[in-house]
């Protein structure tokens, strides 16, 4: 970032001494959007990065004409955001293009999770309404009109959306995009596994089976035998083959979700041949012997008595030790054998507009500085020499872990993984969990318990689709 904010200098230097590019208040019209520069300028070639007045006349996030910032016409400097905490600046070094190439300034709306829908819902009917809301949207109130669709006020054919194209595509809800964010999460499933168990036991790791093509539901589940270890026959392993504690971790790898989303239409997937297949697949596993499933596994899987750990990426709080001794591997949630390609669970989302937001335009600065900086920090070298330069103690300190499972990590989400929007929680799926998982547990079938569920899914869908 020195790199990128000297040229930043460089340039906002020579835009105030040859030409003034205004992206200003309504209400007065002469408020210039870039940055006070902080040197005078210098000999250097003037480049002209606004486009005709499309973007910003500064550099994009890699310092070159790729995601530079686009223009942006605001009705006031302050952008009312609704966060569970206050937002402060406290990085004067970094640039920042909500301050720095926009100058706005944040005011906080503080709402917890628990309540951050009934407190906007009270500042939206007293026509009150923040300009940011960081929570994910309820269907009801796109049905209703309280929230705008992002992509009238941010362009994501601009380069600076490029990597999430797919992401946002999949994200549209009545043809519009109710929920925002600057990347996708990935993180709620994958598989976490101890190398020294796989070394001493002298079995097949499942990176090994990755890198040959061939990580599937078949290969998982002919790993587990091989990996427990019972050596008292008392039916208690000293290690386990594997740990599960999600039941859906298997489901979106068939490409399918409980609810599909098809521009104005929304279709109850509960009777699908896949749905079933996926949850099947998940009952055969837990009833494996060798399968943990219950209480806390991450511990355990810590602490070396489990072999493999179906896991969010949060999980690596547990993982410590292992990381230092170079002996945590990770690899996504194995492939459906008979889907068609690599298929990953997604959620988008977490920021909304609200439809009578007194600076959109602000909000959508706010969204695009948010992109601009993760661009910037992830093509940082200064910042990735620095971490690497740090111990792994000092990196699991800063980070969680280190730089190579964090590269490991964007590898799994690599674009050869296709997402599948996880639509189910936008459509409440929670409530129907308990029926859809543990009742085939206890041996009832799948064929019999959706005769249940599919009815009372489709009612809760409809509820989710009435306006008023």
């Amino acid at each position: 970032m020195k790199k990128l904010r000297s040229i930043l200098a460089l340039i906002l230097a020579f835009v105030m001494a040859f030409t003034f590019i205004a992206c200003g208040n309504n209400q007065s019209g002469d408020d210039d959007a870039t940055p006070t520069p902080s040197a005078e300028p210098t000999g250097t070639d003037e480049i002209d990065y606004s486009e005709g007045g499309k973007y910003l006349n500064l550099p994009g996030a890699t310092g070159g004409m790729e995601y530079r910032l686009p223009k942006f016409e605001f009705t006031s400097k302050e952008v009312v955001v609704m966060a569970n905490s206050e937002i402060i600046r406290e990085d004067f070094d970094t640039f920042d293009p909500f301050y720095d190439a926009y100058e706005l300034q944040y005011k906080t709306t503080i709402a917890s999770a628990t309540d951050c829908i009934t407190k906007f819902i009270a500042l939206y009917m007293a026509d009150d309404s923040p300009d940011v809301c960081l929570f994910n949207y309820e269907t009801n109130l796109v049905n209703k009109g309280y929230l705008s669709n992002w992509l009238d006020y941010i362009d994501t054919e601009l380069d600076l959306w490029a990597d999430i194209r797919t992401s946002i595509e999949e994200s549209l809800f009545k043809g519009g995009l109710y929920g925002m964010a600057v990347s996708p999460s990935r993180g709620s499933y994958m598989i976490f596994y101890n190398k020294e168990i796989f070394e001493e036991l002298g079995v097949k790791t499942p990176d090994e089976y990755l890198e040959e093509g061939n990580w599937n539901w078949d290969t998982f589940t002919e790993l587990v035998p091989q990996l427990t270890v019972d050596s008292d026959a008392d039916g208690i392993p000293e290690i386990y083959g594997l740990s599960v504690d999600n039941p859906e971790f298997l489901a979106f790898t068939t490409g399918e979700e409980f609810v599909i989303v098809d521009g104005d239409n929304v279709i109850n997937n509960m009777r699908s041949e896949n749905v079933a297949r996926g949850i099947n697949k998940f009952v055969d596993i837990v009833n494996m012997d060798g399968v943990s499933y219950a209480g806390d596994n991450r511990t355990p899987f810590g602490q070396g008595s489990i072999a493999m750990m179906q896991a969010p990426v949060w999980y690596r709080i547990s993982c410590h030790d292992l990381i230092k001794r170079d002996a945590l591997g990770l690899v996504p949630t194995p492939r459906d054998p008979q889907a068609d390609k690599y298929y990953i669970e997604e959620t988008f989302g977490g920021m909304s507009l609200p439809s009578n937001a007194k600076n959109p335009w602000g909000a959508a600065a706010y969204v695009t500085s948010q992109k601009f900086m993760k661009i910037a920090n992830a093509n940082d070298p200064e910042k990735r020499a620095e971490l690497e330069a740090l111990t792994i103690e000092e990196q699991i300190e800063k980070t969680g872990w280190t730089v190579a499972l964090e590269d490991k990590l964007n590898t799994i989400y690599a674009e050869e993984y296709y997402p599948v929007h996880v639509w189910a929680s936008t459509f409440r799926i929670s409530t129907l969990l308990g029926d859809m998982y543990f009742r085939p547990l206890t041996g009832e079938p799948w064929a019999t318990v959706v005769e249940e569920v599919y009815p009372a899914y489709q009612a809760i869908i409809e509820e989710a689709l009435e306006a008023n």
